[in-house]
């Protein structure tokens, strides 16, 4: 369960703003028997990943992109 009381409520807020996807932060479950080192590169890797996500011109949204 997310630790935020108000979790709910600020996904509900989120789709209200527009966004079509809403995701909190990923992370390995401790209970799957990885060790310490293993998980950290997991969320080093999504850590990676999702800054390129946020450079890379092609998820740009060009309607968006043409009001700026």
């Amino acid at each position: 369960m997310p630790a935020r009381p108000d979790w709910t409520a600020r996904i509900k807020a989120a789709f209200d703003d527009g966004l079509r996807l809403v995701s909190g932060r990923l992370l390995p479950r401790e209970d799957e028997g990885l060790p310490a080192l293993q998980r950290w590169v997991l969320v080093a890797a999504v850590e990676v990943a999702s800054l390129f996500g946020k450079i890379r011109p092609g998820n740009r949204d060009r309607a968006t992109a043409a009001r700026t």
